[in-house]
C-alpha cells in the first residue's frame, strides 16, 4: 500500500483510492470490487493495469494514461495495448477498424 501511495504521489496523481485484496483471486474479481466500490460515483475512471510490467518510458505511459483519461471523461472506452512481436496464446488481441488514438 505504502509503495503504491508513494509511486502516485510521485506520478502527481492525487486523491487516488487504493483498494487493497487480502487474498489474491486474480483479476476479474479485483476489477469488479473496485468498480462496486466506485458505483456511486458515476464519472470516476478506473485504470485496471497489471503489477508486474515494466514501462521503460515513465513520461510516455503518463502521457498514454493521460490521453486515455480524458476520452474516458468523454464516455469512451479506452484500452491499452503494445504492436505484437509474436503469437502468445496466454493473451487475448483486438483487431482494429479505423485509426488508433496514439
Amino acid at each position: 500500500r505504502f509503495i503504491t501511495a508513494e509511486q502516485l504521489d510521485d506520478a502527481g496523481v492525487t486523491g487516488a483510492d487504493i483498494l487493497l485484496e487480502p487474498a489474491g483471486r486474480n483479476t476479474a474479481p479485483a476489477i469488479l470490487a473496485a468498480a462496486l466500490r466506485h458505483e456511486a460515483t458515476p464519472d470516476a475512471v478506473l485504470l485496471v493495469s497489471p503489477s508486474d510490467h515494466r514501462i521503460a518510458d515513465g513520461a510516455a505511459f503518463l502521457d498514454a494514461v493521460a490521453a486515455g483519461k480524458a476520452a474516458a471523461e468523454e464516455g469512451h472506452l479506452v484500452t491499452f495495448g503494445v504492436t505484437p512481436i509474436a503469437a502468445e496464446t496466454g493473451y487475448g488481441y483486438l483487431e482494429l477498424s479505423g485509426t488508433p488514438v496514439p
